[in-house]
């Protein structure tokens, strides 16, 4: 007989949308708060239902009263160009990517520049796509995930004080150095390969007045050579430099490391001693710590022999009770 669960792959109800089941989810969407609306579009845009988020619901989204609804569908939407190359009179209407880039909120404009699927389509000269952005969209678009090595040269540029090129003004700078520093995924998608890009921007922060204070979070925060690190550091006259540098030492950083130790500067040398005992730590934990983590493990196992030792007198006394009873 057929029971639940005996057949080898079940589908969701919306695996397959029809009118009805389209119609279903318009009225889902209707009836729903903004929060209810973004929860919908979160549903359809996990990776198990696609290729099936549907073309009139993402519209509904793009054309949304609320703010919040579009600003998701800009950021998030994984599914935003439904062209397929059948009519050309209504493809231009199914790209909701050109749609959500004349959006009349400028924020929700600038979050579409921050969708690893606003991208994909871009080749060609990414500073002239740059160059056209508004300086809001710009900072969104540094925080695109998506951004690749193919960007390095123009990041660099963006590192350099000494750039005309760009016509922006320092301030602006500034705030893009920093909206690009948080953009961990795309500094991660280089891997080993930004080590030759980042060499060059450890260079050209080197180059930076000291009032920007741009060395304290990229020194500590993006790896670079440790020759490169030790040449910048012998080259850095403020102490409170050269500890930013110290901060972001690793264990391959040897060079830099003795530099720090033989430092004219005594909380400079303290640091690179505080640096590289937690190196250290993060191999072997300190004494300390091995004989809190035995201290714990003891204590475990006292615990354990007392409740053993509960469970025996309660045998024993059964016992005694048992031989009793059957004497009698």
């Amino acid at each position: 007989a057929w029971h639940k669960g005996s057949l080898a792959m079940e589908l969701s109800r919306y695996r397959v949308i029809d009118a009805y089941t389209l119609e279903e989810l318009r009225r889902q969407y209707h009836d729903a708060d903004t929060n209810g609306r973004i929860d919908l579009l979160k549903e359809f845009n996990e990776p198990h239902t696609l290729p099936n988020f549907p073309y009139e619901i993402a519209c509904l989204a793009v054309e949304d009263s609320h703010l919040e609804v579009r600003q998701w569908i800009a950021r998030h939407g994984t599914y935003l160009d439904f062209r397929d190359g059948t009519d050309d009179t209504v493809q231009g209407e199914r790209n909701l990517i050109e749609r959500l880039k004349n959006d009349p909120d400028p924020f929700v404009r600038a979050c579409l520049r921050e969708n690893p699927v606003f991208l994909r389509p871009i080749v060609g000269d990414f500073r002239k796509f740059f160059e056209e952005a508004t300086h809001l969209e710009r900072l969104g678009l540094l925080r695109n995930p998506a951004l690749g090595s193919d960007t390095g040269r123009f990041i660099e540029k963006l590192f350099d004080p000494d750039d005309s090129e760009l016509e922006i003004d320092m301030g602006q700078r500034v705030e893009l150095i920093l909206a690009y520093l948080t953009n961990t995924k795309a500094i991660h998608l280089y891997g080993e390969f930004i080590y030759a890009e980042f060499d060059e921007i450890w260079r050209l922060i080197s180059r930076w007045p000291k009032e920007h204070k741009l060395d304290s979070v990229v020194y500590p925060v993006l790896p670079a050579p440790d020759d490169t690190k030790a040449e910048i550091y012998k080259n850095c006259k403020e102490s409170v430099r050269r500890k930013f540098i110290l901060k972001g030492c690793e264990k391959k950083d040897v060079k830099t490391l003795e530099l720090g130790l033989d430092d004219s500067d005594e909380s400079t040398r303290e640091i690179a001693e505080e640096r590289l005992r937690r190196l250290s730590w993060e191999e072997e934990p300190p004494l300390e710590k091995r004989i809190q983590d035995l201290q714990r493990e003891l204590h475990i196992v006292a615990e354990r022999t007392r409740v053993i030792d509960n469970w025996v007198w309660i045998v024993f006394v059964l016992l005694v009770l048992i031989l009793i009873f059957s004497v009698f």
